[in-house]
């Protein structure tokens, strides 16, 4: 693992919670009805607060994730559990620090990152790599019409309106129309209304 010395590292942490958002929705005038199976049905609600049982669940799945995740730590960097711990709980080292705490290998940055990488790879360092960075950038188009902003909402809405509805509408008059804007030719089995 490779971090620049300013780099902000870390934390071993963990938060996790849920909003009861009744009262937002009741200035809304939104209101909702329940209906559940089991007495941990409406848990992950947003409607409801946990029950003291709900709480105790959560807790302590919670504490067990964050105990999995410290373990994990602690096993792949090489440290005790308590020397884990003692840089967990929510705390933040620069890359200078968390290379003496040993949560990171090396300091630098992308090229020996990738120098790392080659190593590792059995590549020779002197041979160029293609990097190919993710997520691929977008062009115009694929911006405003595959986004999820209102802008892109729009643009769709306006796209689609124009060849579901407008284009179509216009074919309609022309074909349909005493005077056509082109020469169609017609045959028996299909004739402009008149």
């Amino acid at each position: 693992m490779v971090a620049n010395p300013t780099t902000i590292t870390g934390s071993i942490g963990s938060i996790s919670g849920k909003f009861n958002t009744t009262g937002f929705y009741s200035k809304l005038g939104i209101t909702y009805d329940t209906l559940s199976v089991g007495p941990n049905g409406l848990m992950w609600s947003d409607v409801t607060d946990f029950t003291p049982k709900q709480r105790q669940i959560f807790e302590e799945n919670h504490w067990r994730g964050f105990n999995q995740w410290l373990d994990d730590v602690a096993s792949r960097r090489g440290l005790t559990r308590e020397e884990a711990e003692k840089l967990a709980m929510g705390r933040v080292w620069t890359g200078r620090q968390a290379k003496g705490n040993g949560l990171i290998d090396e300091l630098g940055g992308l090229e020996r990152a990738i120098e790392l990488a080659k190593e590792a790879a059995g590549i020779d360092t002197a041979e160029g790599v293609t990097l190919v960075y993710y997520p691929k950038k977008k062009g115009i188009v694929e911006s405003i019409l595959g986004g999820e902003s209102p802008i892109s909402a729009m643009v769709r809405w306006v796209v689609y309106r124009f060849f579901h509805e407008d284009l179509a509408e216009t074919y309609r008059l022309m074909t349909t129309a005493r005077v056509n804007a082109w020469p169609m030719e017609t045959t028996d089995a299909v004739k402009p209304a008149r």
